[in-house]
């Protein structure tokens, strides 16, 4: 199981499901993703806020943006100019992005991990943070947690150099598995 940011924690919630069901999860990695802080609160941005941190993570400094409310034409220009792939969406994809990345905050803020009876393999965006908190999972990991470090800023992990990187230590990782049952 693999799972990114909000997805890390759905890739964790599927793996200790399937445990709970009798199935063995070989490998859970998680890409820059934490259990939810309760000490943290959970404010709601409402859609201009959460366009403008959108289009920051693409690289767009937000001062420069407008401070009255951004076109749905707009925006598909910033994301056309930045050669990014969500240029390519559909306009009434692009703009359902609020209202999914609102269901997700809402996810998270009712999430409680369940134990994970294995290891975690996990990928800390270093630029945004030098020294991740992954310690956070520790009350849930019933493994060993193996920390890679990746260069890059969380919204760049899946970009063409760190996901390189991820790619080779997943294959390494999966190799040493496959050679464990395989001698078992």
């Amino acid at each position: 199981m693999l799972g990114w940011s909000f997805g890390g924690l759905v890739a964790y919630s599927l793996a200790t499901h399937l445990q709970l069901k009798g199935e063995q999860v070989a490998l859970l990695a998680l890409l820059d993703s934490y259990p939810p802080d309760p000490e943290l609160p959970r404010g709601v941005p409402d859609e201009k806020e959460i366009i403008r941190e959108f289009l920051k993570d693409l690289g767009y400094d937000s001062a420069t943006l407008d401070e009255g409310p951004l076109q749905l034409s707009t925006v598909k220009e910033l994301l056309r100019q930045k050669e990014s792939i969500y240029s390519q969406l559909e306009d009434r994809h692009l703009s359902d992005i609020p209202r999914i990345y609102n269901n997700n905050v809402s996810l998270v803020g009712s999430f409680v991990p369940k134990t994970f009876n294995g290891d975690l393999l996990f990928f800390a965006a270093v630029e945004d943070s030098p020294a991740p908190a992954i310690e956070a999972w520790r009350p849930y990991v019933r493994g060993q947690i193996t920390i890679r470090q990746i260069a890059c800023r969380h919204p760049d992990m899946t970009q063409p150099g760190p996901i390189a990187q991820i790619g080779q230590a997943l294959a390494v990782e999966l190799e040493k598995r496959h050679k464990t049952q395989s001698t078992q």
